[in-house]
């Protein structure tokens, strides 16, 4: 396979498992935090080329920007915007940046 589709072909896989299904709100399993205010249930939100994933504890904020997945910070969190949501580092050392990888579809 060659490099890019390796990029496509894992890049769409990784925003799939990442939103799920943005036709409904997804929601993601109970976690309990050694703290009076709890997180509660995730949720995403999703319109157009923007998607909102957030609890009761904080918000973070995602876009499509030329077909590339683009983090827009987490106020609650002080995550300022960014390109690169993470990289992958294979076993022959090649890595990938989130921004080396185009968004394929989300669904």
């Amino acid at each position: 396979m060659k490099k890019d589709n390796l990029r496509n072909t894992f890049g769409a896989l990784l925003l799939g498992c990442l939103l799920g299904n943005v036709a409904t709100t997804a929601h993601a399993q109970r976690v309990v935090f050694p703290q009076q205010k709890q997180a509660g249930v995730a949720a995403l939100k999703a319109e157009a080329q923007k998607f909102v994933l957030s609890n009761s504890l904080l918000e973070a904020s995602y876009s499509v920007v030329d077909g590339k997945l683009h983090f827009d910070g987490c106020s609650a969190m002080d995550l300022l915007p960014s390109n690169d949501l993470f990289s992958v580092r294979l076993a022959d050392c090649t890595e990938f940046a989130s921004s080396d990888m185009k968004l394929v579809s989300v669904e």
